[in-house]
C-alpha cells in the first residue's frame, strides 16, 4: 500500500472516530489538573485582552480557562463534530473546520495551544505543522505544545503489527538510529519564537515517539524553557548535537538516522541575510580595482573570483521560489546541508571552482563583480522578504528545506567567506553581529558562543574564524574547542 494514500485514510479515520466521540467527550476525565496549569502559564504570558489559537480545539475545554483570564479564543480542528460541541459553549471568536497540516494563518494570534494532538500526525508532517502553527502567532508569542511517549516495546508491536498487516509503516522518513533498524521513529522538534516588545520568548520543546499507528495508554509530558532572541533548543545525545544524517539516496534498514528539524525565527534569519549581505556589498564596492586580483585565502581563487562564488550562493533563491514548492517528504536542517557527501566531492568542488572563475573572466572588472553582487542579494531579499515563514524549497543538490533554513547556509557562507575576503583585502573583518549570531548558533549548541568566548578570550569573528579552519589552532584551542562540542561542517 502506498504509503501516501494511506495515510489520507488514517487522517479522515482520524476525523471520523473524533466526530463519533464528540458528544460523550466531554465525559471523560479531562483535562488534567497538570494540563490547566500549563494552559495558565502560556496566558500569563501574553497581554490582557489577547487572542488565543486552540488548535485544534475539540470540544473547547480549553476556551473557559481562556477566558476566565481575560482572553479571547479562536478553534480550529479536523472534526466537524468537536467543533459542533465547541461551538455550544458559546465563547469562541471563530471556529474553523481545518487540519494542523493546512493551517494559513500568518501572525493572527498572540499565543498558541495544541494539546494532545501531535500523536495523530504523521512523523513526516510534523515539520510542517510546527511551522504552520509558528506562522499563526505573531513574533514573540509563546506556543505550548503537548507530545504523548509510550514505552519502546509498546512502539516495537505497533510496529510488527503493522508490518504483518502489510501495512506502510516506513520509518526511514524522519529517521532513527536503534539497535532495530526502522523500529522506531523519533523527531525532535524545537519551535522557537522571536522576543518582541519586551513581552519575552518561550520555546516549548517536547519528544515524540510516533508508530505511525494506535498507542494508548501514554503519558503527557511537555516542558518549557526561557528563551531570548537567539536559538535555544533540545541537546542532542550525540556529539553532532544538531543532525545526523545518511544519504537520502540510500534505501534498507540499515540506513536510518536520527534527523533535528528546527523551525527558526525566520525574521531573524532574513534580517541577518539582509545586513551581511549589504555590508559584503558596501566594502567591496568600496574596493580598488587591484585589490579583487589579489590571490585569497580561498586558492586558487583570486578575491574577485571568491566574490564570485559567493554570489553565486545567494543568488539561488529566485530559481528556488520560481519552481513550485516540492511534494511533502522529510525537512533537512542547515547543518545537514553540510554534511559530508557527494556535493563536497573533489568533482563537484571543481565545478565550484570553475563557476566562480568563468563568471568572474566574464565580468573582467572588480566593479562588475560587486555591482553584481549588489544586484544579485537585493533580489534574493526582496523575495524572501515576501515568502511565506513555512515555504519549502528545493536546493541544487535535492535537499528539501525550509526557506529560512536554506537562508541560514546563505548567511554563514557570506559570514565565513567574508572573513576569508577581508583576509584578501588586507582589511579588519565587518562581520555583523546578526550573522554572527546565525553562525554560532550552527557550529555550536545554544548558549556555548558567549562563555568559549570568555574562556579563550577570542571575540566572535574570531571564535568563528577559529572554529572554521579561518585561523589556525593550537592543541589547547583544539581541546577547548572539543569540550563545547563544536560542530565541524563541511565548507568549501
Amino acid at each position: 500500500m502506498d504509503r501516501q494514500a494511506w495515510l489520507a485514510e488514517r487522517r479522515a479515520a482520524v476525523a471520523a472516530a473524533y466526530d463519533a466521540e464528540a458528544a460523550a467527550y466531554d465525559q471523560h476525565e479531562y483535562p488534567s489538573d497538570m494540563q490547566r496549569e500549563w494552559v495558565a502559564r502560556v496566558l500569563g504570558l501574553i497581554e490582557p485582552g489577547g487572542i488565543v489559537l486552540d488548535a485544534p480545539c475539540g470540544t473547547g475545554k480549553y476556551f473557559p480557562v481562556i477566558a476566565e483570564a481575560g482572553h479571547r479564543v479562536a478553534g480550529v480542528d479536523a472534526s466537524a463534530g468537536m467543533l459542533a460541541q465547541a461551538a455550544s459553549r458559546g465563547v469562541a471568536v471563530s471556529l474553523v473546520q481545518v487540519a494542523l497540516q493546512d493551517l494559513s494563518y500568518v501572525h493572527q494570534f498572540d499565543a498558541g495551544i495544541t494539546v494532545d494532538a501531535m500523536e495523530n500526525i504523521p512523523p513526516e508532517d510534523w515539520p510542517l505543522v510546527l511551522a504552520n502553527l509558528h506562522q499563526a502567532v505573531r513574533p514573540g508569542g509563546p506556543i505550548y505544545l503537548t507530545v504523548e511517549e509510550v514505552g519502546q516495546s509498546e512502539v516495537d508491536r505497533a510496529f510488527e503489527i503493522m508490518s504483518a498487516h502489510g501495512l506502510p509503516a516506513d520509518y526511514r522518513r524522519c529517521g532513527v538510529r536503534s539497535s532495530r533498524a526502522m523500529s522506531l521513529a523519533t523527531t525532535t522538534i524545537r519551535a522557537v519564537t522571536k522576543r518582541s516588545n519586551g513581552l519575552g520568548t518561550k520555546a516549548w520543546r517536547s519528544l515524540m515517539r510516533a508508530s505511525g499507528g494506535e498507542t494508548g495508554g501514554a503519558i503527557v509530558t511537555s516542558c518549557c524553557a526561557q528563551t531570548d532572541d537567539r536559538y535555544h533548543g533540545h541537546a542532542a545525545p550525540h556529539r553532532g548535537h544538531g543532525c545526523e544524517l545518511t544519504d537520502p539516496g540510500q534505501t534498507g534498514g540499515a540506513s536510518a538516522s536520527r534527523v533535528w528539524c528546527e523551525v527558526v525565527a525566520s525574521g531573524m534569519v532574513v534580517d541577518a541575510f539582509g545586513a551581511e549581505a549589504e555590508r559584503l556589498a558596501e566594502v567591496a564596492l568600496g574596493a580598488g580595482e587591484a585589490a579583487f586580483s589579489r590571490v585569497s585565502p580561498c586558492p586558487p581563487w583570486t578575491v574577485g573570483e571568491l566574490l564570485c562564488h559567493v554570489r553565486i550562493g545567494v543568488s539561488r533563491m529566485p530559481g528556488m521560489l520560481g519552481e513550485p514548492e516540492p511534494l511533502p517528504g522529510p525537512l533537512v536542517a542547515a547543518a545537514c546541508y553540510y554534511r559530508p557527501g557527494r556535493r563536497f566531492s573533489p568533482a563537484v568542488n571543481n565545478d565550484r571552482i570553475a563557476a566562480a572563475q568563468q563568471e568572474a573572466a566574464a565580468l573582467a572588472s572588480g566593479w562588475a563583480m560587486a555591482g553584481s553582487f549588489d544586484q544579485a542579494w537585493r533580489e534574493s531579499w526582496a523575495l524572501v522578504q515576501q515568502a511565506p515563514q513555512a515555504r519549502v524549497v528545493r536546493t541544487r543538490h535535492g535537499d528539501r528545506m525550509l526557506l529560512t533554513e536554506f537562508l541560514r547556509t546563505r548567511v554563514l557562507e557570506m559570514a565565513v567567506h567574508g572573513l576569508d575576503l577581508a583576509a584578501g583585502l588586507r582589511r579588519q573583518p565587518w562581520m555583523t553581529d546578526a550573522a554572527t549570531r546565525v553562525v554560532e548558533d550552527l557550529i555550536l549548541p545554544a548558549e556555548t558562543a558567549s562563555q568559549l568566548s570568555a574562556e579563550s578570550g577570542w571575540d566572535h569573528p574570531t571564535l568563528i574564524a577559529k572554529a572554521t579552519g579561518r585561523l589556525p589552532l593550537s592543541p589547547a584551542e583544539t581541546t577547548l574547542l572539543e569540550r563545547h562540542s563544536l560542530r565541524r561542517l563541511s565548507l568549501r
